[in-house]
């Protein structure tokens, strides 16, 4: 094996400098997706910590992006935008590349299933792993089994794009949750009138939701922290 790999900072860099298309579209800067594959469901994310919609592959990697777009820990994320070499003729372009909020990176690859994996393959993302924590960078595989299903991911879909219609300013954050927790709201759409009530929009119950800062019995985000 050669250890071809050099500019793991230089390629994070020119990543997040990437900007969406005239369709709104940011691309990978190593790999493209698109849409129309035949044996391929492409579907398109629009994420405000990246500015624009990323088009993902699959049920599995929509839901490993609205875990990143609700975390609290979690800056920015991009797809298919980091290239590891193992070797002179062989590569990996792991799905996804995710800023943590203390600037550290995660290098994310999304399979159904972790035990399922032919042993070349943990071969393969075992060398993936050491190349990276050379240069202090993570990488972790996540499968089906933490990630949210596809009802669940719907769910938490109806609440990101409810709750994000607007820019939130702190003050009104802090505001919706004081009355919430002074009336100890239990179902969200009685949090959504009361905070029309005392003049507040009633779809920062689902921001709160959506970012877990808040949970009623029959609304909450309880994913897993996959970049923590």
């Amino acid at each position: 094996m050669y250890n071809t790999n050099l500019g793991f900072d230089k390629q994070i860099k020119e990543a997040f400098k990437l900007k969406p298309d005239l369709g709104g579209i940011i691309h990978g800067s190593e790999r493209r997706v698109f849409r129309g594959a035949r044996d391929r469901v492409i579907s398109s994310f629009p994420s405000r910590k990246i500015g624009g919609a990323l088009l993902l592959e699959g049920e599995l990697e929509r839901a490993t992006a609205i875990c990143l777009e609700s975390s609290n820990i979690v800056s920015r994320y991009i797809t298919q935008s980091m290239r590891i070499r193992l070797s002179a003729k062989h590569y990996v372009i792991p799905d996804f590349l995710v800023e943590r909020c203390d600037r550290s990176h995660v290098v994310i690859e999304v399979k159904p299933s972790i035990k399922g994996l032919p042993e070349e393959k943990r071969e393969r993302y075992a060398l993936c792993s050491e190349l990276l924590k050379r240069e202090g960078i993570e990488f972790r595989i996540i499968d089906s089994y933490i990630l949210p299903t596809r009802y669940k991911f719907y769910e938490l879909k109806t609440f990101y794009l409810r709750g994000h219609q607007h820019h939130w300013s702190p003050d009104a954050q802090k505001m919706a949750m004081q009355i919430l927790n002074e009336k100890k709201i239990k179902k969200i759409q009685s949090g959504r009138l009361q905070l029309i009530s005392e003049g507040l929009p009633g779809e920062l119950c689902d921001y709160l939701v959506f970012h877990k800062h808040y949970s009623f019995i029959d609304a909450s985000n309880n994913t897993v922290e996959i970049a923590a």
